[in-house]
Formats: structure tokens, sequence, C-alpha cells
């Protein structure tokens, strides 16, 4: 039995307040969670919310300061996703390199197939510590009619299987025909294995003593109830 959207308290002034989807709450402190396979719903939703995010300044939360009245406040974009079609996760991709706000990517739970491709888009990338984090080839979208089609989409699939090695060489600084020979087979790693590999920039893990604290600059303003300045602290893994 589906528990349905959990809902949460929002305060709408000091007297008043509503209770809201937690997605919806997420939104306004510009945090955007990915936890569904890819499909062209989710895509055109996160796109949408990607694009609406990137029209906002600080000076549109009344955090007045002059240093950062035209700066855009840092994305936060949470995945757990087994993936989906290459070409729904390319849209999410470019939206993503449309933006002025930097983004931070974080993986909890797993992140597979097409849906790493988005972790690796991130200027600050995290795994939490149990997290799983896979690469693999594109998935084939199945094809019908006649045997030529079978050709055009073998030529198709080889095209992405292309534009995703070049990706992931460019994100992890590795030579591309490594990239390559590793994506033939669904390749699992550990969040410290990603770490090594180069998806990932650091590893979540609060319980650590050897871990290095890393500041970001997070701020918050509880009037508006959202982020108003760049980043946030996590303690990653050495």
């Amino acid at each position: 039995m589906s528990i349905g959207v959990p809902q949460v308290p929002f305060n709408i002034s000091t007297k008043q307040s509503e209770w809201i989807e937690v997605y919806d709450l997420f939104y306004t402190q510009r945090l955007i969670v990915l936890c569904q396979d890819i499909d062209n719903e989710i895509t055109n939703h996160i796109c949408a919310l990607f694009l609406y995010l990137n029209t906002i300044t600080i000076r549109d939360f009344g955090y007045k300061t002059k240093e950062n009245m035209g700066k855009y406040p840092r994305l936060f974009f949470y995945i757990n996703s087994m993936g989906g079609p290459i070409s729904s996760a390319l849209a999410i991709y470019d939206v993503m390199g449309m933006m002025e706000s930097e983004i931070t990517t974080l993986c909890m739970g797993v992140s597979a197939g097409s849906s790493t491709l988005l972790l690796t888009k991130g200027q600050t990338r995290i795994g939490l510590i149990h997290s799983r984090i896979m690469m693999s080839q594109p998935i084939s979208s199945g094809i019908d009619g006649p045997a030529t089609n079978l050709e055009i989409e073998v030529k198709q699939m080889n095209k992405y299987i292309d534009i995703m090695s070049s990706i992931y060489a460019k994100r992890t600084m590795r030579p591309r025909l490594g990239i390559l020979n590793d994506m033939k087979r669904d390749y699992f790693f550990s969040a410290r294995e990603a770490k090594q590999y180069g998806l990932i920039d650091g590893v979540a893990n609060d319980n650590d003593p050897e871990n290095e604290k890393v500041m970001f600059g997070w701020t918050f303003n509880p009037k508006y109830r959202i982020q108003v300045d760049e980043g946030f602290l996590l303690n990653l893994s050495s």
C-alpha cells in the first residue's frame, strides 16, 4: 500500500502555517530530489524546476547585501535512482549546464546508469558513505518494426556510448578508452571507490573523526526559509 507523499508544516507567517508536500518545501530551499527511475515525465518536471530556480537571485529573497545582490544561490540535487533512457538524462544534463548557480549533486542510496551521468555534472559531487554508484552503457528504448530498425538503433546506441564516455572522461580526468572498457558491463563503486575513480569529490560521513571538514559557505534566511548564499557544511572523507 502506498503511503503517499509526506507532508510537513510550512510557516506562511508568524501566525499562520499550512501543510505542504515535503518536496514542495525542498524546492523553496533550492533542493531538487530525483528518487525514481528517469522517464519523460520526471525529466520535464526536473528541467522545469531547474529553469525556474535559475531565474531567482539573492535579491529575490530579500537578502540585502551589496556584494551578493546579483548572485545566484547554490542548487542541491539529491539522487537515488536506477537511471533510465539516456536521451532523458541528457536533457537534464544539458539544462544543468545552463544554470547560473553552482550545483552540488549528492548520491543517497544508489545512482545507476544514466543517473550517474547527472551525479558527475555537479560542481561539487558527494556520495553518502553507504551509497552505491554504477556506471554502464545506455539503455536501449526497445526495437519495433522491420529488421533495418535494428541497425539504426545500434548506430544510435553507439553515438550515445561515445557521448557518455566523453562526458565521463572529462568529469573524471581519465582516458576515454579506459572509460569505454569499464562501461562494457555494469561497473559498481562504493562511495570511496567512486571518489578514487573521479566520479565524485567527497564522501559524506559524520562519524569518521579523520574526515576533512569542507565549508562551502552555507547561510540560511529564516524569514524566507531558503538558502541565500553558497554552500553548506559537510564532512568529506580524505
